[in-house]
């Protein structure tokens, strides 16, 4: 099964520190990262 998670991170939060943020946040052998990708997706896709 795959999800897909969307994280919005306040002010000027780098790359290294939102990596280690998800890192604790889904540290768990059940989970692997595929793919991150940055920027306004939703908004590009005319989404919410």
């Amino acid at each position: 099964m795959e999800y897909t998670v969307v994280f919005r991170m306040e002010g000027d939060c780098s790359r290294r520190s939102f990596m280690e943020k998800l890192t604790e946040t889904f540290a768990d052998d059940e989970v692997e990262i595929l793919e991150i990708q940055s920027g306004n997706k939703l908004t590009a896709a005319g989404g919410l």
